[in-house]
């Protein structure tokens, strides 16, 4: 049990997380208090949020550079 005024935060797994930065912003964490726990999402962090994957470039037709604009 935990003492009042203190927290034990998880991430969605059930891991426990000891530092803000394995935090990602959008993150869901729970939150476990001495009286019960409470579900949250992370609005800052020290992780870097994963970027999606590129999509592939689009193959250039031979002679033609495309728009500048």
């Amino acid at each position: 049990m935990l003492a009042q005024g203190f927290a034990l935060v998880k991430d969605a797994d059930g891991a426990v997380i000891k530092r803000v930065e394995d935090v990602a912003p959008g993150a869901a964490l729970q939150l476990e208090f001495a009286d019960g726990t409470a579900e949250a999402i992370a609005t800052s962090g020290g992780a870097r949020p994963k970027l999606a994957a590129k999509p592939p470039a689009k193959a250039k037709e031979p002679g033609n550079q495309g728009s500048l604009f």
